[in-house]
């Protein structure tokens, strides 16, 4: 697959990122603010272990009952991210962050589904 032309290229930072980056002949230094979510205690964990607190997290983009990062929280700081880019810029992230990129508000970001491996273009809302 070849990359769209770009002005830019930014990886977000996790391990299949940036694996994802260098096949595709994009290899970069990572950039922290486009990591994934922050689950907090959740990390690891088996969506069974922590399936008590799923429906308070799926239903309210405020709450952290993992400890990380609320999807308000995560939203914004990728909207920010998007506010700072140039219009050439391309973004290699997990699909955490290309939801967050494409969801209407934090109440909408379960509703978005992001196919792997997929190539998606960003106009700000």
């Amino acid at each position: 697959m070849a990359l769209p032309a770009a002005t830019g290229y930014r990886v977000g930072p996790e391990e299949s990122v940036m694996q994802t980056a260098e096949i595709l002949g994009a290899a970069r230094e990572s950039d922290p603010s486009l990591a994934s979510l922050d689950v907090g205690r959740w990390r690891g964990q088996s969506p069974e272990s922590v399936a008590a607190d799923l429906p308070r997290w799926f239903g309210d983009p405020d709450a952290r009952p993992h400890g990380g990062e609320t999807i308000r929280e995560f939203v914004a700081r990728i909207d920010a991210v998007l506010d700072e880019a140039t219009g050439g810029d391309f973004l290699i992230v997990a699909p955490p962050v290309a939801q967050a990129m494409l969801c209407e508000s934090a109440e909408r970001y379960f509703a978005v589904d992001v196919r792997p491996a997929s190539v998606l273009t960003v106009h700000r809302r």
